[in-house]
Parts: C-alpha cells; sequence; structure tokens
C-alpha cells in the first residue's frame, strides 16, 4: 500500500512539469532523453538512460527557478549530447513534450553556433544565441488572457514546429526550446538539441540579436513575475528580438497532428499526494546526490550517476525538492 502511493504520489510530481522527450527533423524521428517515472524506478533519480540522441541530457522534469542560474542555458545538468541531427535550412524540426499541464506563460527558440563538434561542447553559458521563434500573449491582457503554453503548444497535442531560417549560414547548431511557466515567479524549462544545418545560406545573426544564458534574463524583471501580479495590458516575451530571420508567434508553429499527453497538474489530490512524497523522500532524495561543491565550469559525473556537482547545480536541484516553487527572490541562496 506505502509502494502505491509512494507510486502514485512520484507520478503526480512528474506530471506536474515536462520536458521535450522526442523530436522529429526534417520527418526524420529522434529519441531524447528520460528523467520520467520509468528512469526513476530502474536506475534512481539523475542517473543516465543509456540513450544516445541529439538532446543533451537532463536532470530533471522540474524546472531551473533562478534566472541567473547557469542552468538556465539547457536545464539541470546539461551535458553533451553524442549523436547530431542533419537539417536543411528552411527545414522543420518538432519538440513533443511529454506532458505539459501549465497554460500561463511564453515560449521560445533559441540556436546558438557550435564552435566544432556540438557533442564536444561542454560551455553553453558563454555562446552567443539568437532567438528564432517566440510567443507570449496570444489574446487578452496577462492576468485575464491567454498564452503560448496553452493556445499553442497544449492545442498542437503538446508540440511545437519551428522552420530553421532559410538565410541561416551552414553549420552546426544547439537549438534550445524553452517554456516559461508564469504561474508562480518564473519557472524555465530548457532542453537543447544538437543539429547540423545544410544549404546555401550566408546570413549570420549580429550581435543586437544575441544573449548569453545567464544574462539574458534580470531577477526582478517585471515581465518574469507571476501573471497575476501583472497590471498591463499587453507583455513583452523576455530576451532579444526575434532575428529577422526567424518568426513569432502561432503561424511559425504549425500544428503536426500528432497527439501528445494530456496534463494532470489540476487534480488537487495527486498534488497534495505529490506534496507529501515530497517532504517523505526529501532526505532520501538528497542522499541519492553527494555533494562535491566542484567548480561550475568543470562539472563531472562521479561514479555512474548524473549528480549536482555545481553549487549553482545543488541549490537548483534543493530548490526543487525542499521549496517546490522557490525563486531567486524568495531563496536566493538554497
Amino acid at each position: 500500500m506505502k509502494s502505491a502511493i509512494l507510486i502514485a504520489a512520484l507520478g503526480a510530481v512528474v506530471s506536474a512539469h515536462g520536458g521535450v522527450k522526442r523530436y522529429t527533423v526534417d520527418g526524420v524521428p529522434f529519441e531524447a532523453h528520460d528523467p520520467g517515472p520509468g528512469t526513476i524506478k530502474a536506475r534512481g533519480l539523475g542517473e543516465p538512460d543509456g540513450k544516445k540522441t541529439i538532446q543533451r541530457e537532463w536532470l530533471t522534469y522540474d524546472p531551473v527557478r533562478q534566472a541567473t542560474s547557469k542552468n538556465v542555458a539547457c536545464g539541470i545538468y546539461g551535458t553533451p549530447a553524442p549523436l547530431t541531427a542533419p537539417i536543411k535550412a528552411g527545414g522543420e524540426i518538432t519538440a513533443f513534450w511529454s506532458n505539459w499541464p501549465h497554460n500561463s506563460g511564453p515560449m521560445t527558440v533559441y540556436m546558438t553556433e557550435c564552435p566544432g563538434d556540438c557533442a564536444e561542447m561542454t560551455d553553453v553559458n558563454s555562446a552567443k544565441w539568437f532567438k528564432i521563434w517566440e510567443a507570449g500573449l496570444t489574446a487578452g491582457t496577462p492576468r485575464n488572457g491567454k498564452w503560448a503554453t496553452g493556445s499553442i503548444m497544449k492545442a498542437q497535442g503538446n508540440s511545437l514546429t519551428t522552420k530553421i531560417p532559410e538565410s541561416l549560414k551552414p553549420g552546426n547548431y544547439l537549438i534550445r526550446h524553452e517554456t516559461i511557466n508564469l504561474a508562480r515567479d518564473a519557472e524555465f524549462y530548457v532542453n537543447c538539441a544538437n543539429l547540423k544545418v545544410t544549404g546555401a545560406g550566408t546570413a549570420v545573426p549580429g550581435p543586437e540579436v544575441r544573449g548569453t544564458f545567464p544574462g539574458i534574463y534580470k531577477v526582478g524583471d517585471p515581465v518574469l513575475k507571476n501573471y497575476k501580479e501583472q497590471t498591463g495590458t499587453t507583455y513583452k516575451v523576455p530576451g532579444p528580438s526575434v532575428w529577422p530571420g526567424g518568426a513569432t508567434g502561432a503561424a511559425a508553429g504549425a500544428a503536426t497532428g500528432m497527439a501528445g499527453m494530456s496534463g494532470m497538474g489540476g487534480v488537487t489530490g495527486l498534488v497534495r499526494t505529490a506534496c507529501v512524497f515530497r517532504l517523505v523522500t526529501k532526505v532520501a532524495l538528497l542522499s541519492r546526490f553527494k555533494y562535491h561543491g566542484q567548480d561550475d565550469d568543470n562539472l563531472k559525473q562521479i561514479t555512474t550517476r548524473r549528480i549536482p556537482t555545481s553549487t549553482e547545480e545543488q541549490t537548483d536541484y534543493k530548490c526543487t525538492v525542499k521549496h517546490h516553487g522557490c525563486s531567486s527572490a524568495s531563496h536566493p541562496s538554497n
């Protein structure tokens, strides 16, 4: 009985959030990583899932809750992926989320050049990212309107199709899909994948449309506040402008016709059970992660497990376990 309750609670924890679980790149399917219940049950939270994929590994379905965290670039842990997907400039990539219950927040898609093979790119924080797509408030006002995460992504079966700019210069790129939940102060859900863009394009985005993660988002930025606390009648998606070679809004996010999983975040009983699960298992979860306080730029995998090794990574993970909803403003150091 206790086991059944814990399993149900764990399912509720995972269903409360989500991440990109697979891609279709120029019509070719690619798997992504799975930090969900199956992974947790078989290998323990945060252990490798053994997949070779185009997607950089990520530790948990829970979000990055600090706008200035290094993990906001490609997610918590975010280690390089071994494979790269070819795509023509002008071709389409569809990201499929495993689950997405949140309706209130913007979505963005960024890219950045890899200095060589994306599989060997370890420093994503110095990269100069440019935005190729964005959507924020699609109708109404911030407090009472419709947001991209509900009216675009969820309406398309938890998926988003984006076109790679036709004029983009060929080369190796990371693509970064981001959903931002504003049901509380901003929660960043980020996944990155390796692409090799081909074609005859020659365009390179300029510095005026680029930025770094961290750096693009600022603590206290009004557009990152809980949507219920936003008093304006319009909303500007955070970050630089979309590169003119990219696109904005629903037109760039055409439906794929493939249904995804529906969310369970509104089921009160399951959410309460999930909170109980977090409290009961907090010590057990933390015991699986030996905190080594290594430098942020020298993340190491210790033994065979994916372990939060940097101070920042530990902060994000402890935020996930301890505070579920903490932000850099309310919990700057734990």
